[in-house]
This record gives structure tokens, C-alpha cells and sequence, in this order.
């Protein structure tokens, strides 16, 4: 069957039937919110991944949708014409593919038909904005006058431009691709969606108050736009707190990822060399008497205070490496330490 699309911009907002009319209409906010064929409204739902779950109509009617990691769905209806499905992304019913914009994604074999064009040479070590530690100032003696430093290896960026065509970096229970090229996590989701809703509702109450002041001008504007802040923070705060919800759900995982987001795992949760996530902090003190001097001037160089780090201890998710070393880490950096509080010279700050 063949379908004509009306679209803005990337976006599918109509489609067009057999008469040259248009039959199908769908409203978009943050995401896909409703369908329209003909006169019946349909509702989108979503998981926290972003997934189409559940599709309501106005008499209260579920059709409700399941999938496996990759995007398969589980006992699919021949004749559901509903075509917005894994990620709220349109799927291709012939062609069992997804649409991502600049590429189409096969959930049957994980992998997209093209490959990833953003990576090249200068980006897929180091990523888009690398990171420099140890910078240090050119020595006043040397002729060439060069500042040093080191780049930090950005482990995203080598996950995703070593294969090219895999999927959220072929874990997509916490990633999302939502065109093709860029990988972010679900908690970047549920911030960003908290933030944008909490947002919009604080700058209509904004208005409201206004309103029933008297205020005018720059006045309102002050508080349409405190109303809008104030909401975008909450949001923003409440898309934190629901994490536990999403990883529940079987959505958690830690990201490192270039926003400096972490998400909250289960524990017993295994990340490889990093180590295995634990569910109680074993309330080590850092014992920085045993710390050398040098290792304290390059914490000095970045950025990096003792109170920092015994912050981080303290309030950190706890990562099990070996029986007597623990890696703490929280969104403004990471430190790894035994068991007597001896750390092995292991002290990043992230960038956020």
C-alpha cells in the first residue's frame, strides 16, 4: 500500500489517502501526543525509553504494544495501522525497518542499513570536545613557546565509531538514537522532559499571577519568565527522582555520557573493568596522609579539592572492583579507593 506523508521539517504530521485527502493527522509536543484518522482521536503513551506502549482512545480503549531490546515487537497485529511504535519512531510494515531520519534501523539484526557518517578521524577518539588534563604553560626557554597537555580518550566516542552501524551502542535499554547519529540516555529523556513540561505549566502560572496583579511590561515578562525557570528546575529535579521508576522498568544503567548524567542501576549490576555496582556505600575515609605530594598537585591542576573527593565518597554509587577496591563516582567526577582509604592516584573530575 502506498502511503504519502506530509511532513514538518523530519517530522510525519499527516498522511495523505487514495482520494488526495488528507486522513491522518498527528498532533507532536515534546513527542508524538495524538492521532487523528477522520473524526477518532487516538492517545500516544510512552515508557521512559521513549517506546509507544499504549494507544487510547476516546472511549477509553488500550491497544497496548511490547518489545524486546532491539525493537522487535511482540506479537505484532496484521492489521494495526498505527505506525508510530519503538523509540515513537515510524515503522515500515513492508519493510520491517525503522525511520531515523538520515538512516532506517533494522531491529531484527540491531544494526542500521547505513553507516554512521558523524564519526571521522578527528572525533573518534577524543570526541566532538576534548577533554585536556595536565595542561601545563609553555616553558619560557623553549623556542617553539607550546603549552602541553593530554587528551582524555572519550569512551562513548569509541564505542560508537567502531562499529558504525549498531544501535545505541549495542545497548539500547539505556540508549536512544532518535536520528541516526547521536546516542543519548534515557535520564537525558526524563530531565529534559520534566524540565520542558514543569517549564511551560510555571510560565503559564507566571502569567496568571500577573494577571490578577495588575503588572505590565517588563513586570509580567519578569514573571512569566521566573514562573517558566522555577518550573523548568522542578521538572528537571523530578525527571531525576524518576530514574528508580525507569530503571525498575529495566531502563537503569551508568552513563558516562558527554551531558555528565549518571542513571542509577541495580545493584549486582556488572560494568565490565569498571567493576560490579553494590547497593550499600561500605563508608570508607579517604586517608590522605598516605597520599604523595605530587599525586596532590595534580589533583590541585584538575580543578580537584580533598573535599571533593571525600564528597564524592561519602555520596557516591558505589562500584565493587576486586575484593578491597571501590570506585565512587558521581555526576562531578570519580575516585577509586581500598578498603584503608589508599587510592591508587585514580581521581577524575567530569565536565559537565
Amino acid at each position: 500500500m502506498n502511503h504519502i506523508h506530509l511532513r514538518d521539517g523530519q517530522n510525519i504530521v499527516a498522511e495523505v489517502g487514495a482520494a488526495g485527502k488528507v486522513n491522518t493527522r498527528y498532533l507532536r509536543g515534546l513527542n508524538l501526543v495524538t492521532r487523528e484518522i477522520d473524526t477518532e482521536r487516538q492517545s500516544y503513551l510512552f515508557n521512559a525509553h521513549g517506546d509507544v506502549v499504549q494507544l487510547v482512545d476516546a472511549y477509553g480503549n488500550i491497544k497496548s504494544y511490547q518489545y524486546d531490546a532491539f525493537g522487535n515487537e511482540e506479537n505484532p497485529e496484521p492489521l494495526d495501522s498505527n505506525p508510530f511504535r519503538y523509540c515513537g519512531e515510524y515503522f515500515d510494515k513492508e519493510t520491517g525497518e525503522i525511520y531515523l531520519r538520515p538512516r532506517n534501523y533494522s531491529p531484527t539484526t540491531g544494526r542500521f542499513l547505513m553507516e554512521d557518517t558523524h564519526w571521522n578521524p578527528t572525533n573518534m577518539i577524543y570526541g566532538d570536545n576534548p577533554l585536556k588534563i595536565n595542561e601545563r604553560k609553555a616553558d619560557p626557554n623553549d623556542p617553539l613557546g607550546l603549552n602541553t597537555y593530554t587528551y582524555v580518550p572519550d569512551i562513548n566516542a569509541m564505542m560508537q565509531s567502531g562499529n558504525r552501524y549498531v544501535y545505541g551502542m549495542n545497548n539500547p535499554i539505556m540508549y536512544i538514537d532518535q536520528n541516526g547519529n547521536f546516542v543519548i540516555t534515557t535520564t537525558v529523556l526524563l530531565i529534559a522532559g520534566g524540565a520542558a513540561l514543569f517549564g511551560t505549566i510555571g510560565g503559564f502560572v507566571g502569567n496568571h499571577i500577573p494577571n490578577q496583579k495588575g503588572a505590565t511590561g517588563w513586570n509580567k515578562v519578569g514573571y512569566i519568565a521566573g514562573g517558566a525557570a522555577v518550573g523548568a528546575i522542578g521538572g528537571a529535579a523530578l525527571g531525576v527522582a524518576a530514574l528508580p521508576v525507569a530503571t525498575a522498568a529495566g531502563f537503569g544503567g551508568l552513563s558516562f555520557s558527554a551531558a555528565g548524567v549518571s542513571t542509577i542501576a541495580a545493584a549486582g549490576t556488572s560494568f565490565g573493568t569498571m567493576g560490579t555496582l553494590i547497593a550499600q556505600n561500605p563508608n570508607i575515609t579517604v586517608n590522605w596522609s598516605t597520599y604523595a605530594q605530587h599525586g596532590l598537585s595534580r589533583m590541585a591542576e584538575r580543578g580537584i579539592t580533598q573535599q571533593m573527593v571525600n564528597t564524592w565518597v561519602a555520596t557516591g554509587k558505589v562500584l565493587q572492583q576486586g575484593a578491597d577496591k571501590f570506585a565512587y563516582i558521581t555526576r562531578e567526577g570519580m575516585a577509586v579507593v581500598n578498603s584503608a582509604g589508599e587510592t591508587d592516584n585514580y581521581i577524575l573530575k567530569h565536565t559537565i
